[in-house]
């Protein structure tokens, strides 16, 4: 990219050369699926005083509220303190630990080395594992029922966008796929090697696509992209073993109950089948704790 641009953006940003401690281009141009007039993706790490932390969403924290500046139809920027980006490599939050394995054309500047922060603290295979299977199953299901719920929050700076939904949707549902490939290179080889290794799916979508008003055309796609990932979870599945257990065994459980003892017991005899007898409880000052006798 054009590097004399990025004094424009930090000022346009209200940001200080000198705080800025790293600066990523993540994206298509790194993925090779750009055109020639795609916009650039930008990840700016920043030294700055202003501890905001990051807001991760209730049911898996993964996804988390930001704000994405939108300049001039030609960049999409992202900014984060150092603090908070080192809490989204601690939560593998891939499109954060893309950044740091990104090729070093991509790297517009790289004061702190986070790819061995990453690999000393964070490096987490079991995580990635879990974490790219919510990222492509998130998209599948964004595309699928046409939900916009996760559209990350707007800059008032924002310019404005030209992609319609469809074509957000579209391409939010290759990165899903595309992501369950960065997890297998990740877990096999502690890296990102091959940023370009899936692109060719992204042609195959949009062969298959065709005229993107027609629905049916829209539904192959998934299905297309449905039966691959499949097939890429079957090899994480082989990398990262999930346990499961079989046979007969105990269970030992807990249910914090201050008050309404008699109403708890009640709730558990009629939603956990299993449990067609409660022989007995032992009753403590905030909390019921079955009886091992329990059957």
């Amino acid at each position: 990219m054009d590097r004399s641009a990025i004094s424009s953006i930090l000022l346009e940003l209200n940001l200080n050369e000198d705080c800025v401690a790293n600066i990523y281009n993540y994206g298509s141009w790194v993925y090779g699926t750009n055109s020639p007039t795609s916009d650039r993706d930008l990840m700016i790490v920043t030294r700055s005083s202003q501890k905001q932390p990051l807001i991760f969403d209730d049911d898996f924290e993964y996804f988390h509220q930001f704000e994405l500046h939108k300049l001039w139809n030609q960049y999409d920027v992202c900014v984060h303190t150092v603090e908070n980006f080192e809490k989204l490599l601690e939560k593998n939050y891939l499109l954060a630990v893309e950044c740091i394995f990104l090729p070093d054309e991509f790297k517009i500047k790289e004061e702190i080395d986070f790819r061995s922060i990453y690999r000393e603290k964070y490096y987490n295979t079991y995580r990635l594992k879990q974490v790219a299977f919510y990222e492509n199953l998130t998209a599948m299901n964004m595309y699928n029922q046409d939900d916009h719920s996760i559209y990350e929050k707007r800059s008032s700076r924002s310019s404005g966008s030209n992609q319609s939904n469809n074509d957000y949707l579209f391409k939010n549902l290759f990165h899903g796929f595309r992501y369950l490939d960065f997890a297998e290179q990740l877990i096999q080889t502690h890296s990102i090697h091959d940023f370009k290794r899936v692109s060719h799916i992204f042609s195959e979508m949009k062969d298959i696509r065709g005229d993107p008003t027609i629905d049916s055309n829209m539904q192959q796609v998934l299905e297309y992209i449905t039966n691959l990932s499949t097939d890429y979870k079957t090899k994480l599945d082989v990398l990262v073993p999930t346990n499961v257990v079989k046979g007969t065994f105990e269970a030992h459980v807990t249910f914090d109950c201050s008050h309404h003892t008699e109403q708890v017991i009640e709730k558990l005899q009629k939603n956990f089948p299993p449990l067609k007898v409660v022989r007995e409880f032992i009753v403590y000052d905030t909390h019921i704790e079955l009886d091992k006798e329990w059957k």
